[in-house]
This record gives structure tokens, sequence and C-alpha cells, in this order.
């Protein structure tokens, strides 16, 4: 733009007050607001002329008729929570004892409730089949291992803020002083009491889970010479399953199952287990490392039956899960159809993934294990059966189990045998009778990154279990060929 005059120049001799006040702007057009409107009698003058005077809505009509307005008051900011009682439309005056996904058994008992809620006997061993099938990873797939648990742990770009540690680890003091009289009846050395520590920002735990299960898997189809287009992965699914105890009582599995994984063909039954594997006086929990009895002359409070089964009596294996009348009475499993490619569930996977109290109880995961198998073979049996009612199955169903928090793994197996949870034929629980190892360390120590204790052991174990009963790439060209 060309200065001018007008536009006051900077070099004019007569600085005029628009300049004075910013001798780098032009402030006329807000000098010019304030001036005087002059009147030159227009209307006056019309009118001593005879001259009609009208306003411009007396000429002109809108194009869009106006409505008139109504205002209205509204009071309430957010809509009222459904209220939980007689009238909600989904109240039952039956209750359904639920077991969620945060429902836990007895402590220390846990496993054996889970059995008894479910008609299982469990054995601390894997099957045969699972045993036969472990073979020695080569040094390439160890590397692959190797690389995978570091993309997951160290290579993930995903930076998100992380629930804020409550139990934060002993740094030596106490900000609080405890107040208690006796001083000291806890464990001091545990964590650093009213300690404030500032947001932490990282991998969420269970994206971690995610991309390392899903990577394990592929590599144990790829290292096992195992078609990947036999499996079909299933992420973030919900299941429900009821079903009817012999005392009446309406039980409903409703869980998130993180990672279904589908096959084509069903896996072979399990034979019988021998009467002496099958577990019924004792068992160690390797969380709290204490010896835990339940034979009857060590006078704990329930004994095991003739075939394997937990005893719980007097106590209700169910009553420890949610009581709850809303509910919808109708069974949800991921598969809907037999003509699925994919129609027979294969392995199911559970993950501990808490940020807060990181603690793995062996006795927990396997009954983590039993409940997540049992409420999908459920579904599974159902979807074979259709509309039968019958409670017998034309064959008995087989699911693996797993369970991790990343570097620690429950390996296990489990056969439904009936829908009938008074059947002389218990269903067959198979576990690791160890936790698996998978790795020590992941993570940074000094700036650089650094993995240490990689077992190739577990993961032998978790390639035997994820591909058990599955064809080989040769054997699925001949049947394709047939």
């Amino acid at each position: 733009m060309r200065l001018t005059c007008v536009l006051r120049k900077r070099s004019m001799n007569n600085k005029p007050l628009s300049y004075m006040k910013n001798m780098y702007w032009n402030n006329n057009y807000y000098l010019q607001q304030e001036r005087k409107v002059w009147d030159f009698n227009f209307k006056e003058n019309m009118e001593r002329d005879n001259l009609p005077v009208f306003k411009i809505d007396d000429i002109l009509t809108p194009v869009i008729p106006v409505k008139p307005v109504q205002h209205f008051t509204n009071t309430v900011t957010r809509e009222p929570e459904l209220i939980r009682d007689q009238s909600h439309p989904l109240w039952k005056d039956e209750p359904a004892f639920t077991y969620r996904d945060n429902t836990w058994m007895a402590k220390d008992c846990e496993l054996a409730f889970a059995q008894a809620a479910t008609n299982t006997i469990a054995v601390d061993s894997l099957p045969n089949n699972l045993l036969e099938r472990q073979k020695d990873s080569s040094e390439e797939v160890k590397y692959r291992v190797e690389d995978l648990i570091r993309s997951c742990y160290i290579g993930d770009a995903v930076q998100k803020a992380l629930p804020k540690d409550f139990e934060v680890p002993f740094i030596g003091w106490h900000p609080v002083e405890s107040k208690m009289r006796p001083r000291n009846q806890y464990d001091w050395t545990k964590m650093s009491w009213g300690r404030n520590p500032k947001r932490e920002y990282g991998v969420p735990n269970r994206r971690k889970l995610s991309n390392l299960c899903l990577g394990l898997v592929k590599e144990a189809c790829k290292s096992s010479e195992q078609d990947l287009s036999n499996y079909q992965l299933l992420e973030h699914t919900k299941m429900r399953q009821f079903i009817r105890r012999p005392d009446g009582k309406l039980v409903r599995f409703f869980l998130s199952v993180p990672l279904v994984i589908a096959s084509t063909t069903s896996q072979q039954p399990l034979p019988a287990p021998p009467p002496d594997s099958i577990i019924r006086p004792e068992y160690t929990d390797t969380f709290t490392k204490d010896r835990v009895r339940k034979g009857d002359s060590e006078g704990t409070p329930f004994t095991y039956n003739a075939s394997g089964v937990p005893d719980t009596h007097p106590l209700n294996p169910v009553n420890n899960f949610f009581q709850d009348h809303i509910y919808e009475h109708s069974d949800n499993f991921p598969i809907t159809s037999k003509q699925f490619s994919h129609p027979h569930v294969h392995s199911v996977f559970y993950y501990n993934d808490a940020h807060i109290k990181k603690r793995y109880s062996i006795d927990k995961e396997r009954s983590k294990c039993l409940i997540y198998a049992y409420t999908t073979a459920l579904g599974q049996a159902r979807l074979l059966q259709g509309d039968s009612k019958s409670l017998d199955l034309k064959e008995p169903i087989t699911i693996n189990s797993i369970s991790t928090n990343g570097q620690l793994y429950t390996a296990s197996s489990f056969q439904l045998n009936s829908l009938d949870l008074e059947s002389t034929t218990p269903n067959y629980f198979h576990f690791h009778a160890e936790q698996l190892p998978l790795f020590d360390f992941c993570g940074y120590v000094d700036g650089q990154d650094k993995l240490e204790g990689v077992n190739m052991d577990t993961y032998k174990i978790l390639e035997s279990v994820l591909t058990s009963n599955s064809r080989s790439k040769e054997t699925a060209r001949a049947a394709v060929v047939q």
C-alpha cells in the first residue's frame, strides 16, 4: 500500500494525535468513531416539501417469516441416573450370582473354590500330548523372541499417563510419621507412606501384553512350521454364559477376554487322568510361600469327594460372586455360527495388567485360567449343540488357557465333559506345576536398554500349548489337494 497524506505518512511535519499515540500504527480509524455525527436536517426538509417519509420496516418485508421465539427454562444440566431398583426395565426377582473380571475367590483357596463351582478335578501337570511336542529352539528363534520382547517393552513409542501409584516403593524414609501405638505394627520397609511422586508416562501394561501375546502366537506358528491361516485371533471379546447350579442358584459368568484364538478344527479329547495325579490333600501357593493343606486330618474347612472335586460344605462356592438383579438372561459368545471359517476356540488368554500392587499369585492365576476356559467351553458347547437342551455332550471340548503379566506365565488345558454340575464324570483341568518366567528384566539401566534372563524353556512350553493338535503346512496342502 502506498503511504499518502491521507494515511498519515510518517514524514509529515504536522503529526496528528493518532500518530502521537502510537508512532508505528495509524489509529485514525479509532478516532473516527469518536467524532460527532452531524445532523443535516434531511427529514425536516422532506416534510417541508410534503414528501412522504417511511421506515425501512414499513416498505420491505422479510423473505422468511419471523416466528415467535419461545424461551424455555431448563434447570436440569444432565440426565438423571437410572435407578437400579424394581423400576429398572431389566430387573429380575431372581438374583444372578455373577463372576466378573474383578471377582476373587476365597483367599489361599481360589483354585479349590473354582473347582467346586465348575465341577472340575485338577492335575498339576500338563497333558502328555503337550509335553511330547516340546522341542529345542534354534538360535534364530531365540533371537526373534528377544527382539519381540524388546520391541514390546522398549521400542514402543506410545506414551500415555499411567495410573498414579499410591504404593510407592521404599525410598529410605517416610514423609509421614506413624502415630500408631505401639509403633511399627506393619512392615515399614515395604513402602514409603505419604509420598506423592510425579505422574509417570509410559506404555500401558495392557498394550505391552497384547502386542507380546500376539507376537508369541505368530512366532509359535512360524517356529513350529504351522500354518497361521488355521487360526483367527479375536481381541477384546465379551463372554456371558448362564448355568443353573444343583441347589437352584443361577450363575452368570460375565468376562472380558482380551485374546481368543479360534481354530478351524477342534482339539483331541484328553484321556482321563490317573487317580494318583489328581490334587487332593495339599498344594503350594508360590505367592504366600506357604503349604496350604486341605485334608480332614488337618481340620481344614473342606475335603475332596471320591472323584477329586473339592467339597466346600457348609460354604457355597458361588457365595463370593456378586448378586445382581439387573441383567439380561441371554448368552453371548464371539462366534455366532458354525459356518464361521474358524468355529472352534483353541486357546484363551487372561492378562494380569495391574499397574498398582503388581502381584502374581499362582493360585489366583490358576483359578482365573480355569474360570476363563470353563466360560469359553460353555459357549463353545452351546454353539455346537444348537437349540438342544441336553446336558450331555457328543464330544468333550478341550480349550487351552494362559495367564500372564508379561514376565510370568501360567499354562493350562481344560476339558469340558458335561454341562451337568452333578455329573459323575467331572471336567479336567491340567496346569503346569510351576510358574513360567519368560524373562527377568526388560527396560532401561543408566540410559541403555537391557534385556536379562530370557528363558527359552518357557517359550517351548508356550509353543506346544499354542500349537497343540494343529496341522502343519504340508498337511494343510494335502487336505486341499484331496
